[in-house]
């Protein structure tokens, strides 16, 4: 911009100016005009040649254009600041404020409507029992050599069983064992219990919990 300006300033100076004429008592030709001194030259309006220097006009576009350079650097300056402050700083924030969120979010949105019977589930407990010590530790003692291939039909085993025995109706169930649940009826599920869920998880969320083995 500062150098857009400082051309256009230079330039357009003789369309400014006055234009030169020459003295009466100067001899003409076409090969006299290059041998002419500035003595030689008058004018209008300025008196008999002055210099360029001590023209007000090209003093000022002087002024102008050193202007017009100091803001053009202050503006690249403070560009190449902000360029530099959001590449190593406002940017790994935000990366990093995200990648916290992200675990958290996904977390909440298990408990959403695809799983029945969880939108009421307390997710900070749940989050709180996953994250506990005596989580890690019975994880470590968790039988995983048996592979149950199972269908969950909304609980139909505790379904069936409850139909045995009405005591059971309203009661949190879950089928299997303390290693891994595969299924539990809609109670469980409003104490946050999925299928898959470890047993003894399940037991702590919910300590009415009736495992079906």
């Amino acid at each position: 911009m500062g150098h857009t300006m400082g051309f256009s300033l230079w330039y357009g100076l003789p369309n400014v100016l006055p234009r030169p004429t020459i003295s009466s008592d100067t001899p003409t030709g076409p090969n006299v005009l290059r041998n002419l001194t500035p003595s030689q030259f008058c004018f209008r309006g300025f008196g008999p040649s002055p210099s360029f220097s001590s023209q007000p006009i090209f003093a000022f576009s002087l002024l102008i254009l050193s202007v017009s350079l100091s803001l053009c650097l202050s503006l690249s300056l403070s560009l190449s600041m902000y360029l530099l402050l959001r590449t190593y700083v406002t940017e790994p924030k935000a990366q990093s404020r995200s990648s916290q969120l992200k675990p958290l979010a996904s977390y909440h949105a298990f408990y959403t409507d695809a799983n029945a019977g969880m939108e009421g589930v307390d997710k900070e407990r749940m989050q709180a029992i996953e994250q506990s010590k005596s989580t890690l530790d019975h994880e470590l003692q968790r039988d995983l050599s048996r592979i149950w291939p199972h269908v969950d039909m909304d609980a139909f085993h505790a379904a069936v069983e409850t139909l045995c025995n009405p005591a059971l109706q309203g009661k949190p169930m879950a089928v299997d064992s303390m290693s891994t649940t595969s299924t539990g009826n809609n109670e469980a599920r409003k104490f946050g219990v999925w299928a898959a869920l470890p047993g003894f998880m399940a037991s702590k969320l919910s300590p009415f919990m009736l495992l079906m083995t």
